[in-house]
């Protein structure tokens, strides 16, 4: 079957880079865009797929990533699938997966369902990277757009190549998402604080430092939509009270414990 208009202009954009990132909605192909990504390295040895347990197994009657692969014809190289999840738990299997990584001159590593990596300070977000500074190439693939994550895409740029963004996740944060403190004392003594993002800005710029690795691509259906608008207003008391109660939410110790921005 021929590549999708989709599917060709994904590898043209990211061919000519050794990192990069397909945010393609489902239903787009951007796994087969990946494996033809890959087949046009000729210096690849070995893949490295990462992604989520429930993708890369391998059941009868379930499709899985690796069954996807041999639709397609393969890789042309050896190529390893392991679990993010057992890479953040195990820690003989992220030996392992290091020790795989080590014994190849040019591994290209695929990190699939990247918001898996999202949170910089897990376990399974480091090792994942740690693993990524072995690997000649490096791609990441959601199906989930950009603009829909901005505040988690500090940990999937710095796994591609800290290059991209050059800055910290503290400068992140500060350049490109609005913040509201919440704290918490008594007697004066400050016990606890939390951060809401309450919106985004300078998108312009972020797409301007990640816009020569990134690919988005949403899936069009012929399908007619119709709109209905209701409009409405509130009076000063009403506004009042909606303002009381959403900060009478947003200090929820039950929110704090669930880390709901």
């Amino acid at each position: 079957m021929e590549l999708t208009s989709n599917q060709q202009s994904a590898i043209s954009q990211l061919r000519h880079w050794k990192v990069g990132a397909l945010f393609m909605e489902p239903g787009t192909g951007k796994t087969r865009a990946a494996i033809e990504l890959i087949r046009q390295c000729p210096d690849v040895d070995y893949v490295l797929w990462i992604g989520p347990l429930r993708t890369i197994r391998t059941e009868p009657g379930i499709s899985s990533v690796p069954d996807e692969v041999d639709k397609w014809g393969g890789f042309g190289v050896d190529a390893g699938y392991f679990g993010v999840e057992s890479i953040g738990g195990s820690s003989r299997i992220y030996l392992n997966v290091m020790e795989e990584v080590q014994r190849h001159k040019c591994v290209f590593c695929v990190v699939d369902e990247s918001l898996k990596i999202k949170n910089a300070n897990a376990k399974r977000t480091r090792r994942v990277m740690e693993i990524g500074k072995l690997c000649s190439y490096r791609l990441i693939l959601n199906g989930t757009p950009l603009t829909r994550n901005i505040v988690d895409m500090w940990a999937q740029m710095e796994f591609l190549s800290p290059k991209i963004l050059n800055m910290t996740l503290a400068k992140f944060k500060s350049t490109f998402c609005k913040m509201r403190i919440i704290s918490k004392s008594i007697n004066g003594y400050k016990y606890w604080e939390k951060e809401y993002i309450t919106g985004f800005t300078n998108l312009d710029y972020l797409h301007s430092l990640t816009r020569h690795y990134v690919y988005q691509c949403d899936l069009n259906l012929n399908i007619s939509q119709s709109y209905r608008h209701r409009w409405f207003s509130l009076s000063y008391e009403e506004k009042e009270r909606y303002q009381e109660i959403k900060d009478y939410f947003l200090e929820m110790d039950e929110l704090m414990l669930r880390n709901d921005n």
